[in-house]
């Protein structure tokens, strides 16, 4: 296996290659990034420590257009570079949260855009559930935010937003919301549920089962765990 590095700083893509036919592309980004005037990012959100507050920066932070800018950029000149024949932008959780963004700036730059898990900028929840946002400001952040996002995500080939319905961090409404208004606009935009016995799946993490961190299998064993489902009658 080989791999290329373009890019540089915080704005990174990692390209490895496997045989003649097969590439795959991961951004790189290191966590919470910060800048010398006392922003940090998560992926093209900038936020001070104040806007951070019990983890608040997706509702109270600002999209940094430039950031975003330079990486669509360069994710069009690495698909180029390698001759790409699709490029899907996917991303879990807060990994989720940034595929939202970039496919919204760029969305020609995209074949697909799939967040696992993910969320938009602000949101619907209740103050007694997820990190406890304060309504009605968090909802009237994400009305903003999806009021612009949306019609630019109607114009991908496709919005596969993966979700399970008990998850406690990322809100499935806000992911219902989008897919909803993605749809209203024009757009190809599914929700695939992750069942409930999947949604804390993932055999690496440890703590409270918050319906939040699911492990996606390979194509392969997803589908031969659908298959045994529809076998028992329980798909």
């Amino acid at each position: 296996m080989a791999w290329f590095e373009y890019g540089s700083g915080a704005i990174r893509i990692v390209v490895f290659e496997r045989g003649s036919a097969v590439v795959r592309a991961w951004f790189v980004r290191g966590s919470g990034v910060g800048t010398g005037n006392g922003l940090r990012f998560y992926w093209g959100l900038g936020y001070t420590k104040a806007q951070n507050k019990n983890s608040l920066g997706f509702v109270f932070g600002k999209l940094h257009e430039p950031y975003l800018e330079d990486l669509c950029r360069l994710v069009r000149a690495t698909a180029e570079r390698v001759s790409a024949c699709r490029v899907c932008v996917m991303g879990y959780s807060m990994g989720g949260f940034g595929a939202y963004q970039v496919a919204s700036h760029d969305p020609g730059a995209f074949d697909a855009a799939v967040p696992v898990a993910g969320y938009g900028l602000g949101t619907l929840e209740p103050p007694d559930r997820g990190y406890g946002a304060p309504q009605p400001a968090s909802a009237r952040v994400f009305e903003e935010w999806l009021r612009a996002a949306a019609p630019r995500l109607a114009r991908l080939p496709l919005l596969l937003v993966v979700h399970a319905e008990r998850d406690a961090e990322s809100s499935v409404r806000d992911a219902r919301a989008i897919v909803a208004r993605v749809r209203a606009e024009g757009g190809c935009a599914r929700l695939a549920a992750v069942p409930d016995e999947a949604a804390d799946s993932d055999p690496g993490r440890k703590g409270a089962r918050r319906g939040h961190r699911c492990a996606l299998p390979p194509a392969h064993r997803w589908q031969r765990w659908r298959r045994g489902r529809a076998s028992r009658g329980d798909a």
